[in-house]
C-alpha cells in the first residue's frame, strides 16, 4: 500500500517537473522571434516624385428633350353655300378660301376689260374697241359650273343692265359666252390679255368668203385676232393668195364690230375693206372692198352665207 502511494507521487511530480521545463523552452522561443528593426540607408530611400494635377474630364452633356408638341390633326372644312344677288342675278357663292383666277385684264371680242375677283365675287370695267362704251361688271364665280354669271353696266345708260354668262377655261386664261338684254344674246368671249383669241371668237378662225367682184368668185380665209389687230391670209376660187394687213377692230354697238384695213394680193393689188361681224351669231359678217366698193362677205363653216352680202 505504502509502495503504490509513492509510486503516484513520484508520477505527478515527474508530470510538474515536465512541465516547468515545457514553459520554459516556450518563452524563449517567444523572446528569440521578436523582429529587429533595422534603418535603411539614406541613398535607398527616394523622393516621391510630384504627379501633375489633371483637369478632370467633363462629363458628356445630355440634352433633356423638348416636350412634344402633339401633332396636328387636319380638320376638313366644308365650304358654305351663301346665297348672292348681284344686280338681279341669284346664285350660290362659296364662301371658303379659293384661287382668284380671273383677276388681270382680259381682250375680249370687242374690247378690254379689267377684273378683280375676291372669293367667289367679281367686279371690273371693261371699254369697247374705239372707246364708244364703257361700264362696269360684277357677278360671281360659280365653281360647280365653272362659270362666271353677272352683269355689264353701261356707262352711257346705267339704268340698261345685261346680264353675262361665260363659261372658263380649264386654266382660267379663256372663256367664251353670251350676253344677255330682253330677246337677243351676243357673243362676248375672252383671253388673257396679249394672247389671240380662240378660233370661233371674234374674227379668229376659218372663214368662208364670197367676192362680189369678179363675181362668182369665192374663196376661204384664216385669220387671228389679237387684241384690236387682226391678220390672215385667204385664197380665192381662181388660185389667186393675198393677205389682210394693218386691220383693226372697233365696236359701235353691242350688236355689232366693225374691222376696217387693208388688203393685198399676189397680183400686186391693194385697197381698203371694211367687215361687219354680227355678234349675235358672231358667225357672219357683211363687207365691201374696193376698188369699186364690191361686196366680200364672209361665214364659218356650217353657217348660212350672210343676206345680203355687201350693204
Amino acid at each position: 500500500m505504502m509502495r503504490k502511494t509513492f509510486l503516484i507521487s513520484l508520477f505527478f511530480s515527474l508530470l510538474i517537473v515536465l512541465s516547468g521545463c515545457g514553459l520554459a523552452s516556450s518563452g524563449a522561443a517567444a523572446a528569440s522571434s521578436t523582429p529587429t528593426i533595422v534603418p535603411l540607408p539614406a541613398e535607398a530611400i527616394e523622393t516621391p516624385t510630384e504627379l501633375p494635377l489633371t483637369s478632370p474630364t467633363p462629363l458628356p452633356a445630355t440634352s433633356t428633350p423638348a416636350p412634344s408638341s402633339p401633332t396636328p390633326t387636319a380638320t376638313a372644312i366644308t365650304p358654305t353655300l351663301v346665297a348672292v344677288q348681284s344686280a338681279g342675278v341669284a346664285v350660290a357663292e362659296i364662301t371658303s378660301a379659293v384661287p382668284s383666277p380671273l383677276t388681270g385684264t382680259w381682250a375680249f371680242n370687242f374690247g378690254v376689260m379689267t377684273l378683280t375677283q375676291q372669293r367667289m365675287r367679281v367686279e371690273g370695267t371693261y371699254q369697247w374697241y374705239g372707246g364708244v362704251d364703257t361700264g362696269k361688271i360684277e357677278g360671281v364665280v360659280v365653281s360647280g359650273l365653272n362659270q362666271f354669271q353677272g352683269v355689264w353696266i353701261s356707262d352711257r345708260n346705267p339704268s340698261s343692265q345685261s346680264l353675262l354668262r361665260w363659261q372658263l377655261g380649264e386654266d382660267y386664261n379663256s372663256f367664251s359666252g353670251l350676253s344677255t338684254g330682253g330677246s337677243k344674246s351676243e357673243q362676248w368671249c375672252g383671253v388673257r390679255s396679249g394672247q389671240p383669241l380662240p378660233a370661233g371668237c371674234g374674227f379668229s378662225g376659218v372663214w368662208q368668203l364670197r367676192f362680189g367682184n369678179p363675181p362668182g368668185v369665192t374663196g376661204q380665209a384664216t385669220l387671228i385676232q389679237t387684241g384690236q389687230t387682226v391678220q390672215g391670209t385667204y385664197v380665192d376660187s381662181q388660185g389667186h393668195t393675198g393677205e389682210i394687213v394693218a386691220a383693226e377692230v372697233s365696236a359701235s354697238s353691242i350688236t355689232e364690230v366693225k374691222l376696217t384695213g387693208t388688203w393685198r394680193n399676189d397680183q400686186g393689188e391693194q385697197a381698203t375693206f371694211e367687215w361687219r361681224l354680227d355678234l349675235t351669231t358672231g358667225r357672219t359678217f357683211q363687207g365691201r372692198r374696193d376698188p369699186g366698193n364690191s361686196e366680200w362677205c364672209g361665214w364659218r363653216e356650217a353657217a348660212s352665207e350672210p343676206e345680203p352680202c355687201g350693204w
